[in-house]
């Protein structure tokens, strides 16, 4: 069985489920037959969990695990320390919120967690190209042990047969070749 048959079974129980209890209380509230309007609405609601349920779970999981996917270690790294770094500054931002009158010292938070979380995940998704030249000769592991050779740029010697095939540009641009 597949995770969205399993997924289609669940939605359809738990739609089955409300559309009981709402069938009830509507059926009550009417004055009709309440056992009536709780299996119509029963056996609506499970139909609507059969065909819905799979539009709003596993397909967009699975639309947002390709788009993952495609995306670059270096991207997913610096969303994620973006991430921690806007929660650390809501966590900072929260204890004066919540000292707030009521209905504002419940809702800003929250709402400040949500605002720093996705600002601290655009800026240095953004800026992630800055943020790696900033720290990018402390975190290399090429030049442990290399001794001089790793703190200067190499030189890369190409043979005439290489420069005329005319590849090695192509290869050039996707950094598989460190050096000038």
């Amino acid at each position: 069985m597949s995770v969205e048959f399993i997924v289609r079974i669940v939605g359809m129980i738990v739609l089955f489920a409300g559309g009981y209890y709402l069938g009830s209380l509507l059926g009550e509230s009417a004055g009709d037959q309440p056992v009536l309007w709780a299996l119509v609405f029963a056996f609506v609601g499970a139909l609507v969990g059969l065909i819905v349920t799979p539009f709003l779970t596993t397909r967009p999981i699975r639309s947002m695990r390709s788009q993952i996917a495609q995306l670059s270690a270096r991207t997913m790294i610096a969303g994620s320390v973006g991430l921690i770094v806007g929660l650390i500054i809501a966590a900072l931002v929260a204890l004066p919120l919540s000292l707030l009158p009521e209905p504002f010292s419940q809702l800003l938070p929250f709402a400040a967690a949500l605002f720093f979380g996705y600002l601290g995940v655009t800026i240095f998704v953004m800026r992630q190209n800055d943020i790696s030249n900033l720290f990018g000769g402390r975190f290399s592991g090429s030049s442990r042990g290399s001794g001089e050779e790793g703190s200067s740029e190499k030189s890369v010697l190409l043979d005439t047969s290489v420069i005329i095939d005319g590849r090695v540009a192509d290869i050039a641009r996707t950094g598989f070749i460190s050096g000038s």
